[in-house]
């Protein structure tokens, strides 16, 4: 499944894990309401997720091409 923003891809990744936005946003450090914001994450927050959630595929979230 391709999906065209980096954005976009977290927010299919947590309605895959089934957890609430919120939780997801904690549990990497960011501010509440980041996954409705429409502005792109930084290196940090990437980093954050991928070190957070090792199952993740980094190929998939930056490009959007693979398993998730």
């Amino acid at each position: 499944m391709y999906k065209s923003s980096i954005k976009s891809r977290l927010r299919a990744f947590v309605e895959h894990l089934g957890m609430d936005k919120l939780e997801f946003q904690n549990s990497i450090g960011a501010s509440g309401g980041y996954l409705n914001r429409e502005s792109e994450p930084n290196g940090t927050v990437i980093a954050n997720v991928l070190r957070t959630y090792p199952q993740l595929s980094p190929d998939w979230l930056l490009t959007g091409f693979g398993p998730m």
